[in-house]
This record gives C-alpha cells, structure tokens and sequence, in this order.
C-alpha cells in the first residue's frame, strides 16, 4: 500500500500542477472566484501529495503482479476524486453531478449536464486540462501496466523506446515519465501554435489542441458552420487528431529516425492512417451520390477521424455526423491504434482476431495439413491470443450491459445503445445529450460515468484489481 499511495500522490502532483492553466485564464478574466478557487485547490493539492510522499515514499516497495493493477484502478479514482471537488466548489453542483462531469472528463468523453454556452471560461480551460492530463495518464497506465502484462493480449515489444523502469521511484521513473510527457507535451504545444499561426482564438487552440493530443470530445468552438469555419485550421485538427489517435512508440521511432522499425513493427498506426483516408473518401462518395448537398470531402474525413480516434467532436454541429449510424459503431468501437489515448478495442486487437479467425477457417477446410505457425510466433503465444478473445468477449458484455442499465432508466433501444458504445469508447456526439438533463439525469450520469471509467481501465484490469484485494 505505501507504494500505491506515493504513486497516487504524484498523480495528484500532477494534476495540481494543471491547475495553473485554468488558474492564468482566470488571472486573464479577471474571475475573483475561479483564481481563489484554483489558487487554494493548487495550494491545497500540492501540500497534500507533498505530505503524503513524504510520509509513504520511504516504506514503499517494488509492487507485485496484482498490486499493479490495484494501483491502476487507484491512479484513476485519485484522478477524478481530484477533479470532482472544483465542480462541487466553483459549479454548486452535487457529488453526483460532480463526480459525472470530472470522470467524464478525465476520461476524454468530454459530455456535460451543462450547456456549453453557459460555463464560464475559465471552467471549460480547466476540463480541457482535465481531459488533458487523462490523457497522460492513460499513456502512462498503458506503458507500466497494461503493455507489460499483456492485459487483453497487449503487445509488450519495443517498450525500450519508452519504458525504462518498472519500479515505483527512482531516476529510471521519471525517465520514463518523461519520455511520454516530453512528445506529448511538445506535440500539444506544436498544435497550439499551428492554429493560432491560422488564426484561430487562443482559447479556442488551446481547448482544440487539448482536445486533439487526448482525443476529447469537448470542443465548444463551433461558430456557424463547422468548427472554425477555417479550412486551414480544421485541416490541422484532422492531423492531430490522427497523432492522438497513434502510437506514442511510433512516435518515438519517428524521433528517433528508426525508419526501418516503423512499418516491419509497428503498422497499426500506419493502418489507422490508411484506414480513416479511405473510409473518408468512401463516405464522401456515398453522401455525394445520394445527397443534394455539395461534395464536402473535408467534413468526412474529419467525422471519420474524430469517430475512429474516439475523439468524438462532430464538424458541424447544426447536422449529426456525415459518418453512418451503424459505421460509427463499428469505427467507435474498433479505436485506433495501441499506445494512444483513444479508446475502444484497438486495431492490434482486432486484426489478430480476424488472422486468427483465418487460420481456423484454413484448418476446417484442411484438418490435417500442417499450417504456418508464424500467427503465434509474431504475436507470442496461444495464450496471448486467447486473451484477445477474452477481451473481447468482456468488451461486449459490459457493452450489452451499458446498454441494459440505459433502457432500464427509460431510454429507447437506439440510444441505450449509442449511449452505451459512446461511454464505453468514449466518442462523446455517440452519447445522447439530452438523457443527461432530463428525469433520471443523476443515475444516467452516474452510469455513463461508471461505463467510461471501465472503458479507460479496461475491463480486465478491474477485475485483476478485485480479484487481488479480495485474495490478500
């Protein structure tokens, strides 16, 4: 437990230095009480995690197999518990409703109980930041925990370029910590700067960089016909929005000039690029065909992106997604690549499963011939393969459970289980907005909250968490 705590208290360290951001645009609106209240939340969380590294730093030790996966599930807790209280202090909302907006968006859903209009400025910075840091944390979470075990049949090869460490402190973790949050960073800022160079307001490229990098769905920008009615400027968010939805590793390899090692090893990413440019253009071809409407082939490739990333911003809000409804699901629930921060099954997984699928098929057909084991030797054992299909299986049972626990608080079918996919991969114009305001908007919320969360851990892990505390 000392070692989950001094882990969790430099979450917490984190988070408060994120502070500062919705902190300077409050300086900067002159808002007496958004700078009281994240002046004294970042005085308040800094001494905190201070006193508790202190205090717990000493006695921790190297975690086992099980506690790696409760510290997961903490890391997570502590980093919406953290962000609820600004909700309950600056918003008067509930716990409820509070706890619904920090999960929403920590984990990159980015949805609300608010109209977007009506929150104040420096509270959609500090959600922007939020989601921000989630983001962060989820690369973070993916390169310590799920990634090294193999969670779900997660492949663990060319970590090197990221992972130096798997103890709880030293030089080696901030190495590590480092070489996430250095790209990431370098990244946001490169995104920010391209589009205030374009001419977009500042508030409006910092919200849309965040936004991007951690593939966010709250983007309260949109004027008039699109996002920013600049060509230029939404071009730019399709290409971040890819890089959110990519491998921090091929990152990495692309810094580091490994040429060779980018599509021999790693060509989910190269498969997510390929995949949103021809779906955009088959899209746009099929709205062409069948529409009045000028051929925008802009707007389809950025609603492909977003949905595929799990970004989940829609290119004008005046109209739903140009994506099809049953595409949408496919596209939320597939995600992007592994090593990012978007959602859903992951592209690894899938193009495994549909291998292994083809070599079975190979076998019915010639039971008794002997095929290529390159499948397993590529991609490690039965067992890993084994854990794909079980991811999956779970995927889609809290998916059908999501979507049981929306109809039973009274909506319909079709939005029980667009609600239910949305949450669950976090692509937030697949949540229904309105199911948020009316009767049972706690509970919904509450619900949505719960499913996203199990989204961002992934499933798995929350069982690894309880079966571990209730075997000690």
């Amino acid at each position: 437990m000392p070692a989950i705590f001094s882990i969790c208290s430099l979450v917490l360290a984190g988070f408060s230095a994120c502070l500062i951001a919705p902190f300077t645009v409050a300086v900067m609106g002159q808002s007496v009480k958004h700078i009281e209240g994240f002046g004294l939340l970042f005085v308040s969380y800094v001494f905190l995690s201070v006193v508790v590294i202190l205090a717990f730093n000493r006695q921790a030790s190297r975690l086992s197999r099980g506690g790696m996966f409760v510290l997961a599930c903490c890391c997570w807790l502590t980093l919406v518990l953290a962000a609820t209280i600004p909700f309950i202090l600056l918003e008067r909302m509930s716990f409820l409703g509070a706890f619904y907006e920090a999960s929403s968006a920590a984990t990159a859903l980015g949805t609300t109980f608010l109209v977007p209009d009506t929150i104040a400025t420096p509270m959609k910075a500090y959600r922007a930041i939020v989601a921000w840091f989630g983001g962060f944390l989820t690369l973070a979470l993916i390169v310590y925990v799920l990634s090294p075990y193999r969670v779900g049949g997660l492949p663990n090869r060319d970590l090197r370029f990221v992972l130096h460490s798997t103890g709880y402190s030293g030089p080696k973790l901030f190495r590590t910590l480092a070489a996430i949050a250095l790209p990431y960073i370098g990244l946001t800022i490169l995104c920010l700067l391209i589009l205030l160079i374009q001419g977009v307001r500042p508030l409006d490229a910092t919200l849309a960089a965040t936004a991007a990098m951690s593939t966010n769905g709250f983007l309260p920008t949109q004027s008039g016909g699109s996002i920013f009615n600049n060509r230029a400027a939404e071009i730019t968010m399709i290409g971040f929005m890819v890089v959110g939805g990519t491998s921090i590793i091929w990152h990495r390899m692309i810094f580091a000039r490994r040429f060779d090692l980018l599509w021999r090893e790693h060509r989910e990413s190269i498969g997510a690029i390929v995949l949103i440019l021809g779906i955009g253009l088959l899209v746009a071809l099929i709205n062409g065909l069948t529409s009045d409407q000028p051929f925008a082939f802009l707007r389809h490739i950025f609603d492909v992106a977003s949905t595929m990333t799990t970004t989940g911003v829609t290119h004008q809000t005046s109209q739903v997604s140009s994506v099809p409804l049953l595409l949408a699901f496919m596209l939320a629930m597939g995600g992007a690549a592994t090593f990012s921060t978007s959602g859903g099954i992951k592209l690894y997984r899938l193009g495994i499963m549909l291998l292994n699928s083809l070599l079975q098929a190979r076998q019915l057909v010639f039971p008794n011939a002997i095929l290529s084991g390159r499948l397993e030797e590529r991609f490690g054992s039965s067992g890993a393969i084994k854990a794909i299909w079980s991811f999956f299986f779970l995927f889609i049972l809290t998916m059908c459970l999501g979507m049981l626990g929306f109809a039973i608080l009274g909506m319909s079918f079709e939005d029980a289980f667009s609600s239910s996919v949305g949450s669950l991969s976090s692509v937030a114009n697949l949540v229904t907005a309105d199911a948020v305001r009316g009767e049972h908007g706690y509970l919904i919320g509450l619900w949505i909250s719960a499913i996203a969360l199990a989204g961002k851990l992934e499933i798995l892990v929350i069982l690894a968490a309880i079966s571990d505390i209730r075997q000690r």
